[in-house]
């Protein structure tokens, strides 16, 4: 079997200094890429910024043969996140391959949240991931090739315990990523989504915070908690799938893996069959709370791909009476 190769592609790996945009950056960067390695170099606790990070993830690309540029630029600014992009351009020519992978925690109760602390996860996550891939769509289109990989959390999807501010930003990376999917797809712009569960110095002081809030060992985090079974993935262990949504090969889009604990799955979004009211401008509360097991009866659940697509859905499930769509089931 012949490994993928990237000889031909230019790729840009946000938050790529560290843990896991460090294993994406080397990955890429192995198969032949060149990588343009995006990192502030703030601490674990979001403190401070440090060029050595992003330097040196391009020295250990470059003393293997690669080739590869270091940024410091802001994902979370308009100026920093072009810069980013233009840096590649200026240096490689494209950018084909994107890795929006820069982060930051604020672990606090909910009911203690700051609004700096609030602000400061959604501009790095969310706006931060936005801005960056604004700024490559147009030269994606323009080459009617691009793969765009958004980093998104589990906590998104079920949630967490301390990690308001997170799963706030990483719930709108979701809807992000189908929209750019959806609005890609016609120019060969691909958008996919990872959920990784891997140990990093960042989860890691993430998790001590959220222990420490809770005041017991037993915090919510899948990310690094304990549960039974294999061990939580190394970030290298993460890196191979990032590197597959990333290839030539990879056409699927608009789709969400979930990767750790030795298992990569599909997260997927569905809806229910659902009830239709015999009249529905005359319907109460009551008749939803009567009808609740038919409201969430999951048998023969649809799964739409876009929002016109669930209108459609609505019209395919409703009930025939007489021929006409919309009577009583109850």
């Amino acid at each position: 079997m012949t490994d993928i190769v990237m000889n031909h592609r230019t790729a840009v790996v946000t938050g790529a200094g560290n843990g896991l945009g460090r294993a994406y950056a080397l990955a890429l960067a192995e198969r032949g890429a060149s990588v343009v390695v995006n990192d502030l170099g703030a601490s674990t606790t979001d403190k401070g910024a440090d060029r050595a990070p992003a330097d040196e993830v391009v020295a250990e690309i470059r003393r293997s043969g690669g080739r590869a540029v270091a940024s410091y630029d802001s994902v979370a600014t308009v100026e920093g996140a072009r810069a980013v992009v233009q840096h590649a351009l200026d240096t490689f020519g494209s950018v084909d391959i994107l890795v929006n992978n820069a982060g930051n925690r604020r672990p606090s109760p909910f009911a203690l949240m700051s609004e700096e602390d609030l602000r400061a996860v959604l501009d790095t996550h969310l706006i931060g991931s936005y801005l960056v891939t604004q700024a490559a769509f147009g030269h994606m289109k323009e080459r009617k090739f691009g793969r765009v990989i958004f980093v998104s959390s589990n906590t998104a999807a079920f949630g967490g315990t301390g990690l308001s501010n997170y799963a706030t930003a990483k719930a709108g990376i979701l809807g992000l990523a189908r929209a750019v999917a959806l609005e890609g797809h016609e120019f060969g712009v691909i958008a996919n989504t990872v959920m990784p569960m891997a140990r990093t110095p960042r989860s890691q002081a993430a998790h001590g915070a959220i222990v420490g809030l809770a005041g017991s060992a037993t915090g919510q985090n899948a990310t690094t908690g304990s549960v039974p079974g294999p061990p939580p993935l190394t970030t290298d262990e993460v890196a191979p799938l990032v590197v597959a949504l990333s290839s030539d090969e990879w056409t699927g889009t608009g789709s969400v893996y979930s990767i750790g604990y030795g298992r990569i799955a599909e997260v997927f979004t569905a809806v229910t069959r659902g009830w239709y009211p015999s009249d529905p401008s005359s319907y109460g509360a009551r008749d939803v709370i009567d009808n609740l097991s038919t409201i969430r009866d999951r048998t023969g659940f649809g799964e739409p791909s876009s929002s016109p697509d669930e209108r459609q859905l609505i019209a395919a499930f409703a009930p025939r009476s007489a021929g006409t769509a919309g009577g009583a089931t109850s």
